[in-house]
């Protein structure tokens, strides 16, 4: 499997954190774990199925709960959008927290129902830096906002900064914003609830900070979890195996 990231043109790069492509020459498997984007995946090319579902041209997936296993064909190839959180709101008009852990062809999407030519008109292409510049000439003219919301950004900045380990009770009191206000406001602009998202950060931070030095104990503890149970419960809803297992095992991210 190859794997490939590119930055965004400036006018995007507040809402698109990256494009990634993924080419394989022989079939593979991958583990994809719950993530704070929400992605717009382009296969240009071979096959690409999802808990055995093959998937279409072009597929909108939202913020996940629990983590799924990818199977790419031989001589396949995919982009992925992967938005900023709350940058996804920029370039579709339904509230994102409707598409919780599903995949959705694009076309079904308001305002993106022409959209299904794409993957054979990125295939045309001669060189990855030619199909950013196709598919940013398509996304470009569908932006619906020219700036992320500003307190929801903030929120983010805030439970990031506290790895995920703020109260949402605290945030909003900082926010100076209702709590209900606040979660709807959060739920619809970036795709999941504040507290799933604060999940998300803390798990994803134990992953990327627990090493072969450290005992299971030590990465629960600095998840700011004080029963060790009730962190292995989490990660196995998160990453769909105990702690101990998913990091002896294979490729994930």
């Amino acid at each position: 499997m190859k794997v490939e990231r590119y930055i965004p043109a400036a006018r995007l790069q507040p809402f698109i954190k990256d494009y990634m492509f993924i080419e394989t020459e022989s079939e593979t498997d991958n583990c994809i774990l719950p993530d704070t984007s929400i992605v717009l995946s382009v296969r240009y090319r071979g096959h690409i199925s999802m808990q055995e579902n093959n998937l279409p041209g072009v597929v909108l997936s939202g913020i996940r709960k629990s983590a799924k296993n990818i199977h790419y064909a031989g001589q396949s190839g995919n982009l992925l959008v992967r938005f900023t959180p709350g940058g996804a709101a920029a370039f579709f008009s339904e509230p994102l927290n409707e598409w919780v852990d599903q995949s959705l062809p694009a076309a079904f999407l308001k305002n993106y129902s022409d959209i299904r030519p794409l993957p054979d008109r990125l295939a045309a292409c001669g060189t990855k830096e030619e199909m950013i510049a196709l598919l940013e000439q398509v996304l470009v003219p569908r932006l619906i906002n020219s700036k992320p919301d500003p307190l929801i950004s903030l929120a983010i900045q805030k439970i990031r900064s506290a790895g995920g380990l703020i109260p949402i009770r605290q945030l909003t009191r900082q926010l100076y914003l209702s709590q209900d206000a606040f979660e709807k406001r959060f739920r619809q602009t970036v795709g999941t609830s504040p507290k799933h998202f604060s999940t998300i950060i803390r798990l994803r931070k134990a992953i990327h900070t627990h090493s072969n030095a450290n005992s299971l104990t030590d990465t629960a503890l600095s998840a700011g979890y004080y029963d060790q149970a009730h962190f292995i419960k989490d990660f196995k809803g998160f990453a769909g195996q105990p702690p101990g297992q998913f990091f002896r095992n294979g490729r994930y991210w």
